[in-house]
């Protein structure tokens, strides 16, 4: 496998947004008088933040809980410190060995940049994607499509990690290789490989590549 870029998702990869994710729908919904559970919520993961309040509510009133979502998620994201300490040695090794980074996330950009930004992680990020930055959501390929022709190199020279079954859906119709990442909780299933942090996915990718 000849690497040449990585894709990351945002949310429960980079940072453990979807704790995040569940407290804010779960009280927007609650708000709007729809009641749910976490199970339900799940089964959405990877998909755009609009996408998961249209399955509950009108276009309308799910445009209008996105934007609050947008507001309430920045500040938790601005606050959370959860996130696997492995993770800036391998972006660092990453960019040592000039492979291209990009972030392909069902989050809106604001939301993901802002976030990276506070915690000082956009400096090995120079492209975002955004879930409205796209037409389709995630298990659709275009989020890591739009990654890859931002970054310039060849989907199947492009590693995509992901915590959810869509979005490795997505990195498969794209024409990329696709890495289970369980840090935080598993959403995964028996997918493989799967590993549960990004000292383990260093050790195998550049195993791979000697």
């Amino acid at each position: 496998m000849n690497i040449q870029g990585i894709i990351f998702d945002f949310d429960g990869v980079i940072l453990n947004g979807v704790k995040l994710h569940d407290a804010v729908f779960l009280e927007n919904l609650h708000e709007a008088g729809i009641v749910t559970t976490i199970e339900e919520l799940h089964k959405t993961i990877g998909g755009t933040i609009n996408a998961c309040y249209r399955k509950f509510m009108s276009l309308e009133l799910a445009e209008k809980l996105t934007q609050s979502h947008l507001v309430k998620i920045l500040k938790l994201y601005q606050a959370e410190t959860d996130f696997d300490r492995s993770l800036l040695p391998f972006l660092e090794h990453l960019k040592a060995q000039n492979i291209k980074l990009a972030v392909g996330s069902g989050s809106d950009y604001s939301v993901v940049k802002g976030a990276l930004a506070f915690h000082h992680l956009d400096q090995y990020f120079p492209v975002i994607i955004g879930g409205d930055q796209v037409t389709k959501g995630k298990p659709d390929p275009e989020v890591f499509l739009k990654c890859a022709d931002q970054i310039v190199i060849a989907p199947e020279q492009i590693v995509v990690i992901e915590d959810g079954r869509l979005g490795l859906q997505a990195a498969k119709s794209a024409g990329m290789n696709g890495i289970g990442y369980n840090y935080f909780e598993d959403f995964l299933g028996d997918y493989q490989p799967k590993f549960s942090s990004f000292g383990e996915i260093e050790e195998w990718l550049f195993e791979r590549e000697n």
